[in-house]
């Protein structure tokens, strides 16, 4: 007759059973280890298939449970820990400050991204133990969230056409209409610029049309990111058609 010996790991050795194949099921008579070892056959030491697995089954949830209180109790004792969950809105934390939303304007492309500034209102509770340098860092750069990002392929624009000026102007009113729509303009919009595509001019031209009479009253700032450069290294020859 086969034997098979199974053990949990939260199990002493002495509640080692021996569990029978099925094919010997009829012929085998469940009896515990202290028994065996004891020679002790009779019947009031005869232990029932059922009793076996109810036993199996408490010894393995209690085992998991006793190691989950564990866990809890760990997890209790570790500060300054945030969660993905503990960080959202939902909490009541976490206020908008603004809006930006930066384009930057390639000669093959236009690229719309619309953010929330949000600062934590309860970020020094969360954080005590951080210098007054860290405090200042984080409330001169507070974090921003996307709430969406455009581009002009997103609007079926392919390959050369992605760079010229009608794809620009609609990629720009579509941004607006989702501002709108998306109820983003409880705040203050600041735009940021980069780069000098034709986009660019198409951008400008749609925020101070009809497309952009819905939004423009909520800009607050316009800047310009382009970056410059001093010396450097030798740009690239100019394209002659």
């Amino acid at each position: 007759m086969k034997l098979h010996i199974f053990r949990h790991g939260g199990l002493s050795p002495s509640s080692i059973q021996r569990v029978p194949t099925i094919h010997s099921l009829k012929s085998f008579r469940y009896i515990s280890t202290t028994n065996i070892l004891s020679n002790k056959t009779n019947e009031e030491n005869v232990s029932k298939p059922s009793d076996y697995l109810t036993d199996t089954t408490n010894n393995i949830f209690s085992s998991y449970a006793s190691r989950n209180k564990l866990t809890q109790n760990k997890n209790a004792n570790v500060a300054n820990i945030m969660s993905p969950r503990d960080f959202n809105s939902k909490t009541g934390t976490i206020n908008t400050i603004k809006y930006v939303l930066s384009c930057r304007f390639t000669k093959n492309n236009t690229h719309i991204t619309y953010s929330a500034v949000v600062e934590d209102t309860a970020f020094q509770k969360k954080n005590p133990n951080l210098s007054y340098n860290e405090m200042v860092l984080y409330y001169m750069k507070l974090p921003q969230k996307v709430k969406f990002a455009i581009s002009t392929g997103c609007l079926g624009f392919r390959k050369a056409a992605r760079g010229e000026y009608e794809a620009g102007f609609q990629t720009a009113t579509k941004a607006f209409q989702m501002i709108e729509e998306k109820g983003l303009t409880d705040k203050k919009i600041e735009i940021v610029m980069r780069d000098f595509g034709k986009g660019r001019s198409a951008f400008v031209a749609a925020l101070n049309g009809k497309e952009g009479n819905n939004i423009r009253k909520y800009v607050a700032r316009i800047s310009d990111k382009t970056p410059l450069k001093f010396g450097g290294v030798r740009s690239p020859k100019i394209r002659r058609l």
